[in-house]
């Protein structure tokens, strides 16, 4: 039969380990670079109550089109940090908002303003034509 010892000193044990508390900022910069995943009960603060511009993305773990549209909206989003709000909504865990919508395909961006929907894209669009569409809503 084998013992192992104790590798702690006895007068250790009854230490309480504390671990360094997260850096706030770091948070912040994390959801400045991604964009944010919302649900239903989220929509109407994230989105509708935006001071900034959102655009949505209403998206599936397994579309591929999705899946290639993820890179490009991240890129967009770094690149209008502050200016335009990203967020995306997976389709599968939140039924109430893509039907109230009319989502009948994914990937589908919809890009509103001041609570109002104005454009609804439909397929995965490239990363030019994407932020051109952009652009133009914010002049």
């Amino acid at each position: 039969m084998i013992f192992y010892e104790n590798r702690i000193r006895p007068e250790r044990l009854d230490r309480r380990r504390s671990f360094p508390r997260y850096n706030p900022p770091l948070l912040t910069l994390l959801k400045e670079i991604f964009p944010v995943n919302i649900n239903d009960d989220a929509f109407q603060s994230e989105v509708l109550e935006s001071t900034l511009p959102v655009l949505v993305d209403f998206w599936a773990p397994w579309c591929g089109p999705c899946k290639m549209l993820g890179p490009v909206i991240e890129e967009l989003e770094k690149e209008f940090s502050g200016r335009v709000k990203f967020v995306k909504m997976n389709i599968d865990d939140n039924s109430r908002t893509p039907t109230q919508y009319g989502i009948m395909s994914i990937p589908t961006l919809i890009f509103f303003r001041n609570g109002r929907v104005m454009e609804q894209i439909v397929g995965a669009l490239g990363k030019p034509e994407l932020k051109r569409k952009i652009e133009g809503y914010l002049s």
